[in-house]
């Protein structure tokens, strides 16, 4: 049996069906895979109810918006190139913050790795607990890690964006295959970029927050890399969005905001409009849904 769920680019329009904790649901990824995963109950984290249940209660079907780190697309690029595996996003926004004020991230111009190098090697002085710069607050210095590669990475990217410009518009599927012919661009800085950029729900940033949260909740495939199956990655978690009925892009921002706190023990500012936990519940009734059967299937 086949069950139509909301469209997660879509604002409604279709009944959203509200799983019981004890359903097994199955996400057809392609012809050759499909994952079943227990629902579970709302308020044990890291449950595949969890997740839905916590962006539903705290924003509803409406896409977060607003990611944007920078004011063009090549200071986006820049922005997400400094970011990622390894970098603390309060030093990755510290770096970016830096090469703005620089000047360097100008589109037409070309800038040498050397001189992104200089800017990143210099010490960043952050507040101590990582929560801001509060007025009495200590302040700490840290050193921006793999100085000399992100540095190529981001010479790379102006001088791209000199020479293949201008990027492709409205179709945020092509502006990312675009952005992946950046040398050291791949697949999950590209969908950040393009994210951030569009606010699209037609791709997933797949980083080990959500690696692990979707393992744990089912909807992922302990036996997936990133690096080899980045698309299954996604599909799935396209699929679970849709199956939840909210946006993916505002899923996958929401998940990874808890799970690096839950993992570093720190309050950090992650630009999401609603900072403190919400642990409280909509409600099934609220979502207009029913109980659903164990054989029901969402082809993604």
């Amino acid at each position: 049996m086949k069950i139509e769920y909301c469209d997660s680019a879509m604002g409604g329009g279709r009944l959203y069906v509200c799983p019981k904790a004890e359903d097994l649901l199955r996400l057809q990824v392609d012809d050759g895979t499909t994952l079943e995963f227990s629902w579970g109950p709302y308020w044990v984290f890291g449950t595949a109810s969890y997740w839905i249940s916590q962006y539903r209660s705290r924003f509803g079907q409406t896409p977060i918006g607003g990611q944007a780190l920078g004011g063009s697309l090549l200071e986006e690029t820049a922005a997400c190139i400094l970011g990622g595996y390894g970098i603390p996003a309060e030093v990755g926004l510290a770096a970016f913050r830096r090469l703005q004020k620089a000047r360097v991230l100008r589109n037409g111009v070309a800038v040498s790795a050397q001189r992104f190098r200089r800017l990143l090697e210099s010490p960043f002085e952050l507040a101590s607990s990582g929560r801001g710069q509060l007025e009495k607050e200590p302040s700490r210095s840290v050193r921006y890690r793999f100085a000399r590669q992100r540095a190529d990475r981001l010479a790379n990217a102006t001088r791209y964006f000199v020479n293949c410009g201008p990027a492709p518009s409205g179709d945020p599927l092509e502006l990312r295959r675009w952005l992946l012919g950046i040398p050291g661009v791949g697949l999950k800085t590209a969908s950040w970029i393009v994210r951030n950029q569009t606010g699209t729900d037609e791709v997933a940033i797949v980083d080990v927050h959500l690696q692990r949260a979707g393992v744990a909740a089912g909807f992922f495939s302990p036996s997936w890399e990133v690096s080899r199956d980045y698309t299954l990655f996604e599909k799935a978690f396209l699929g679970f969005a849709r199956l939840g009925g909210v946006p993916a892009s505002g899923l996958d921002a929401l998940i990874w905001d808890e799970q690096r706190i839950i993992t570093s023990r720190i309050l950090l500012g992650t630009g999401l409009p609603t900072r403190e936990r919400d642990w409280r519940w909509a409600t099934c009734g609220s979502m207009t849904g029913v109980g659903r059967s164990q054989e029901d299937l969402i082809e993604v």
